[in-house]
């Protein structure tokens, strides 16, 4: 099951800039909701968890009502459908859930938006 959070900054009707920064924290927030802690991606927990996913370990499904919390981490995305510098992959348990990013002019256009937005892709999965 997958989730699809777009937020959108109408330049004319909300004074607003919705950039990673705000979508960073609408994810802390539903990853705290989902008894998950962030860690950072570069550290040696993070890679440590990196290299155990690709030897095979599959994420553990998290039951919100235990003590066990979940490491959560970013790391740069290669996804061109949001611009440089303003994306990121989100990974639990070494295995990447979900993406956020401020959308690339160019896919705006492919689908007629005329102003930018951030958009949060989460696969919930794991937490149901």
């Amino acid at each position: 099951m997958y989730i699809i959070l777009l937020c959108l900054y109408l330049h004319r009707y909300i004074y607003i800039c919705l950039g990673v920064e705000e979508i960073h924290a609408l994810l802390d927030r539903v990853m705290k909701m989902n008894n998950c802690t962030f860690i950072p991606g570069s550290g040696e927990q993070a890679q440590a968890l990196l290299t155990a996913a690709k030897n095979g370990a599959k994420p553990v499904k998290n039951n919100i009502s235990g003590i066990q919390k979940q490491p959560y981490f970013l790391l740069a995305s290669e996804n061109e459908t949001y611009l440089d510098l303003r994306r990121a992959d989100v990974y639990i348990s070494g295995h990447q859930i979900g993406s956020f990013g401020i959308v690339h002019p160019t896919v705006l256009a492919a689908f007629g938006i005329d102003y930018p937005c951030s958009v949060l892709e989460l696969n919930l999965e794991l937490f149901l």
